[in-house]
């Protein structure tokens, strides 16, 4: 190894040794409440960030060898607020690290409610014999055309039940088991009302 060659990494590890002694005492500083936490954070992350982009080996695996002391989640928590320092420090308001933390959080979108229509504001006004006419004139092909898939199998499972209990009435002393019913709707067919 040429002399050059040796006293950069001497170099890099003296700098290596700063940037972990800066580290340290901002860590130090934020665990003692002083009256600057969010800055001593915010010192410590630039720290880390500087110490990330000189290390060959994982951020995770350094911070167990060197700084076993300082968390997972508070030196990301650091290097996070370090990287965000221009809009926290644009947020005149913001004081403590949470409220940091708490302005640069991702938010998850939400979904917008969708105001229910017309109709679902009506039928809920309707009284229930009213919808049940409605349904009667509309007839059963339309209903079994217009049923949410996912009303099917309860249909299929409440009408089962009652046909096994009429089938049970008829014939007290028969074992039945599995009666499978399906709704179906077939266009080809329409049913009739009797």
């Amino acid at each position: 190894m040429s002399n050059s060659e040796n006293s950069a990494e001497i170099n890099q590890v003296e700098v290596l040794d700063r940037l972990i002694e800066q580290v340290r005492a901002a860590h130090g500083a934020v665990q003692k409440a002083e009256s600057l936490t969010l800055d001593s954070a915010m010192d410590a992350g630039d720290a880390l960030l500087a110490i990330q982009e000189r290390i060959t080996i994982p951020m995770k695996r350094f911070m167990a060898k060197t700084m076993p002391d300082i968390g997972d989640s508070t030196w990301k928590l650091y290097m996070q607020l370090a990287r965000h320092r221009a809009k926290i420090m644009a947020a005149q308001d913001v004081l403590s690290i949470r409220e940091a933390r708490q302005l640069i959080a991702k938010k998850k979108p939400t979904k917008p409610k969708s105001a229910p229509s017309e109709l679902v504001t009506l039928l809920n006004k309707t009284a229930d014999a009213e919808v049940t006419a409605a349904f009667v004139a509309k007839g059963f092909d339309w209903f079994l055309r217009v049923i949410p898939a996912a009303f099917r199998p309860l249909l299929e499972t409440r009408a089962g039940g009652q046909v096994l209990s009429r089938l049970k009435q008829q014939h007290p002393k028969a074992r039945l088991k599995n009666v499978d019913l399906k709704l179906v709707h077939s266009a080809d067919q329409p049913t009739t009302h009797h």
